[in-house]
């Protein structure tokens, strides 16, 4: 498809046809049509240029003749496809869970889709508008003509799911633009949309919980699609990464992928993408050290827990994450100090490492009880305002 050819108006309109999708958008759940995602890319490109009215909702509107050609669509009828869409989008619902804080945010994405006088018009839930326009953080950067040329609803979503989390970590620098993604396959099925996550009996055991059963959800759904390994690789990861590879001069990727067994030869629970970007690091500047999703960040938490094993509750990680602004080896090296003496305030003194910086461990301060945070009797250091702001916080 070319967005260039003279003649062309509608073509003319998407000339610059790079846009931005939050990544909340890109990591919602849920199980959606080619063409479906497809209108949303025509949409978010023409946000920046969309309507607000007095209540600031953002208002696109889409010509049929346009979406016809960009789309490329020449079996049946367009109105039944676009009342279909319409019907589907207004549907959709994305939530954001704090479990830590203990709450929850749910709501629609698009509020309105009316169709009149060959006009698709889409009204935007206006508590998204940070999330749509004017994007500052944890967004990804897309192509609209290489998004259009998908010829799989699978190539579509994996395309873009992982394009949004081939990032580099905070305060890491590479220049090899080479990444590895992780996936459960139950969360992997949810997310491409083989399995619907808007289903009632899956929607029950997704929602409010911290770390969401994503096998037990797919278990809960009547929907039983590709339920083997061969078929949903066969069916799905290879359509997708296949296409994703033969496009790489658009995609500016390139995938390749080894599923993750539970024992030598034992059923397959996961997948790791090995991803290879084509595009100067410099120009992806958007995808480097960004801000990490609350799933993300809640798995950053387990990972500090796991490390300091000594039972510290979950928001106590989150504290310490924060101060070493998500930086695992900062936290790992400062840990290595605590385990040199006895501490009862092994927070206060992981928070007081970290933005101080400490480097050793004085001499008075040797360990005497390798390990252990039970016994600590008040040395030189002076943790009371950094054990009063764990208290706080603990």
């Amino acid at each position: 498809m070319d967005f260039k050819r003279e003649g062309d108006s509608s073509a003319l309109y998407y000339q610059n046809s790079d846009y931005v999708k939050s990544n909340l958008l890109i990591g919602a759940k849920y199980k959606s049509s080619l063409l479906e995602n497809k209108v949303m890319a025509i949409s978010l490109n023409k946000i920046k240029d969309a309507e607000e009215d007095k209540e600031g909702t953002l208002i696109v509107r889409l010509k049929a003749s346009e979406l016809k050609k960009l789309l490329d669509s020449k079996s049946g009828s367009f109105y039944s496809q676009l009342d279909k869409i319409g019907s589907s989008m207004t549907g959709r619902v994305i939530g954001m869970s704090d479990p830590i804080n203990e709450s929850f945010h749910y709501m629609s994405v698009i509020n309105n889709a009316h169709y009149e006088n060959g006009v698709l018009t889409l009204e935007y839930n206006k508590n998204l508008n940070g999330y749509l326009k004017n994007i500052k953080q944890n967004f990804t950067k897309l192509n609209l003509e290489t998004m259009l040329d998908f010829k799989s609803v699978y190539s579509f979503r994996l395309y873009e799911l992982l394009k949004s989390r081939a990032y580099y970590p905070r305060g890491e620098k590479r220049k090899d633009n080479a990444f590895v993604v992780t996936y459960d396959l139950p969360e992997l099925k949810l997310d491409l949309g083989v399995i619907n996550a808007e289903l009632a009996s899956v929607q029950k055991i997704l929602n409010n919980s911290k770390r969401p059963n994503y096998e037990a959800a797919l278990e809960a759904s009547p929907e039983k699609v590709f339920t083997t390994w061969f078929e949903f690789r066969r069916n799905c990861i290879d359509v997708a990464v296949k296409e994703i590879n033969e496009k790489k001069d658009r995609t500016e990727m390139e995938v390749d992928y080894k599923p993750r067994k539970s024992g030598q030869g034992g059923k397959v629970y996961g997948v790791d993408f090995y991803i290879k970007l084509y595009k100067k690091a410099e120009e992806s500047a958007d995808s480097v050290e960004r801000e990490l999703s609350e799933d993300e960040k809640l798995n950053f938490y387990d990972e500090i827990r796991d490390v300091i094993d000594c039972g510290i509750k979950s928001k106590d990680a989150k504290a310490i994450a924060e101060a070493a602004d998500f930086d695992m080896d900062m936290i790992i090296s400062k840990y290595e100090l605590a385990k040199q003496q006895d501490v009862d305030n092994i927070v206060g003194f992981m928070i007081a490492a970290i933005k101080n910086d400490y480097t050793k461990v004085p001499v008075s301060e040797s360990k005497s009880k390798k390990n252990s945070f039970n016994s600590f009797k008040q040395r030189k250091y002076d943790f009371e305002e950094l054990e009063k702001e764990a208290a706080m916080i603990g």
